[in-house]
């Protein structure tokens, strides 16, 4: 269990920099939502197939 929270702890920590790092970009009016609604889809794609098997549940994608 304490795994899985040093994993959750690292994983929104490097999301948290490249979040910043959009951030910091000069990209023109649509683009950095759009940048930043993929990187939040990314991360809950990501937290769902960690926490599923945990639930019972299978992994997310059909891994065995």
């Amino acid at each position: 269990m304490i795994g899985l929270l040093i994993q959750l702890l690292v994983l929104l920590l490097v999301f948290g920099i490249v979040w910043y790092i959009v951030q910091l970009l000069p990209l023109p009016p649509p683009f950095p939502m759009i940048v930043q609604l993929v990187l939040l889809l990314i991360l809950l794609l990501v937290l769902v197939s960690w926490l599923l098997p945990l639930a019972g549940f299978p992994h997310a994608w059909g891994g065995r």
